[in-house]
């Protein structure tokens, strides 16, 4: 299928103009997979950002070509940001890192495309589609223009709060030093480290209530991990663990368990769990 059935929205995130400049992206990538001696891995993917087509769905290729494009442009922002791939830091991010990962999460369907249009439609995307600008903390700018929309009881609010959920979920704070090497990996473990650990897991496992198990599920099915929730404002988080205990309390009365009527926490009750 070609790029055509590609909605107007996700152009106004993918595809800001009719720009080439593909060459130079799939040159950069070259460069960043074989490093000359002592590059910092970091810098060679900032370039790799710098060099991205934003105009690559323009240019005819198909659907599952963009979305690779767009998938490699975004890992390349996370490693930028000395983050893992998949994680970004939206409070310090460059109007053009920002089109390519918006970009990668509507094409992927992790992000609505009217949200995510909301959120990138004052960028400025002056000739040829770049993206000049500072980093910007997008996250306290989506918090301004939602206190806005809704004291102008403008309907944009929604997709705005819609678009700072997708950017939550997703969001790490980096504090890595521009310039700093790749992350560290883990030396390997020893058999007997692997052995501690699957015991360790198993007790904590054994310890956990049916209810906990549930939650687990239920979360995972909804694609939201606790570090998602901690970063959600109070009254959001909230209404959260209330879907999630209802989720797990009904999912619990068909197996015929008891869940203990305490599968619903408040945001104070969640706080205290947390320590």
């Amino acid at each position: 299928m070609m790029i055509a059935a590609v909605t107007r929205a996700d152009r106004a995130i993918a595809m800001p103009s009719m720009g080439r400049r593909q060459a130079g992206f799939e040159a950069a990538l070259a460069a960043q997979a074989t490093p000359a001696a002592g590059d910092d891995a970091r810098t060679s993917a900032a370039a790799a950002v710098a060099a991205f087509d934003l105009d690559y769905g323009a240019g005819g290729h198909s659907r599952a070509d963009v979305e690779a494009h767009y998938t490699e442009g975004a890992r390349t922002v996370s490693a930028a940001q000395g983050l893992p791939e998949g994680r970004y830091d939206f409070s310090a991010m460059s109007p053009r890192e920002l089109r390519i990962v918006t970009g990668h999460l509507v094409l992927s369907g992790a992000a609505r495309s009217d949200a995510m249009a909301q959120l990138t439609a004052a960028i400025d995307t002056g000739g040829g589609g770049t993206t000049a600008g500072a980093p910007t903390d997008w996250l306290a700018t989506l918090n301004d223009r939602i206190t806005d929309a809704k004291a102008r009881v403008d309907g944009d609010a929604i997709y705005l709060e819609s678009a700072r959920f997708t950017l939550q979920r997703f969001h790490t704070k980096s504090d890595r030093p521009a310039g700093a090497g790749p992350l560290a990996s883990s030396a390997p473990m020893t058999a007997g480290a692997k052995l501690d650990a699957a015991l360790e897991a198993f007790r904590k496992e054994g310890k956990m209530t049916p209810a906990e198990r549930m939650r687990r599920q239920v979360m995972k099915d909804m694609k939201i991990t606790e570090d998602d929730l901690k970063a959600m404002p109070p009254d959001q988080r909230d209404a959260m663990e209330k879907t999630i205990g209802a989720e797990v309390a009904l999912r619990l009365k068909k197996l015929g368990i008891d869940g203990g009527g305490a599968v619903t926490r408040s945001v104070e009750e969640y706080v205290a769990a947390q320590g």
